[in-house]
């Protein structure tokens, strides 16, 4: 009984080792969006999901922690964004 367990382990560290792990973007926000962020209700306790839309027409999918740190996938200067909704 004890090889099924010890295949079930390995087989759970040979997953780990396969996931892609995730880059994680964090930033303060300019005060403009912290203002628009305190406007807005929260999604859960302390935290914002949003959308975020670049100059550029790109939009992100992130986190804004006590409306002022935002969380993404994806690394961009403050300076790009031009609008934040609730997402």
């Amino acid at each position: 009984m004890s090889r099924p367990a010890q295949k079930l382990v390995t087989s759970l560290k040979e997953e780990s080792f396969n996931k892609e792990e995730k880059k994680v973007a964090r930033k303060a926000l300019p005060q403009v969006w912290i203002e628009k962020m305190k406007s807005l209700p929260e999604t859960g306790m302390g935290f914002h999901k949003v959308k975020v839309l670049l100059k550029d027409g790109t939009v992100i999918q992130g986190l804004v922690f006590n409306s002022e740190i935002l969380e993404t996938n994806l690394s961009f200067n403050s300076d790009e964004i031009v609008d934040i909704s609730p997402g």
